[in-house]
């Protein structure tokens, strides 16, 4: 193959480098590798501080590490390809940052949290009551826009490198 490309696929696999490295090997020679995968360092950082942004930020987060999903699987790329055989990676990350009224990160975060709300009570982060999802992206928006503040989303972190 010419490429192998994933996004938001690594931080569900166990053994994540020997499945990289099966996939290099169908790569022909300077054939790219490409993965893009969350980066959660910054999700939900606030100026000046959102409480509640924040919050629906740590729900999601803390989520994905009681499901035993790799919340550091961003900035573990590099790495991985290095084991997988590749040389060189070069790497990128991109964050939705904003605020004001019709930022979509708001949304976004409410889209998130609706979508684990079953596994977040499941798994006993946070009750339905307290996320109050039906008004969530509206009390969201209202919190930073009160305080003319600015919201980081979730991040994307890309890593890319040709086999040599």
């Amino acid at each position: 193959y010419d490429a192998v490309v994933g996004r938001f696929v690594l931080i569900y696999v166990q053994d994540k480098a020997a499945l990289l490295r099966r996939l290099v090997e169908h790569l022909r020679p300077e054939g790219i590798v490409g993965f893009q995968e969350p980066y959660f360092t910054l999700t939900g950082t606030t100026l000046p501080p959102a409480p509640l942004y924040t919050q629906a930020s740590t729900w999601n987060i803390e989520t994905f590490r009681r499901a035993e999903l790799d919340t550091d699987i961003g900035l573990k790329l590099y790495r991985l390809l290095l084991d997988a055989g590749l040389t060189d990676p070069e790497m990128d990350v991109t964050i939705s940052v904003g605020g004001g009224l019709h930022w979509a990160g708001y949304e976004n975060m409410a889209d998130v949290t609706r979508a684990l709300l079953p596994l977040m009570t499941k798994l006993g982060v946070t009750t339905a009551e307290e996320i109050d999802i039906e008004t969530l992206e509206r009390r969201l928006r209202e919190e930073v826009v009160k305080q003319r503040g600015t919201a980081m989303g979730i991040g994307f972190m890309s890593a890319w490198a040709r086999k040599s």
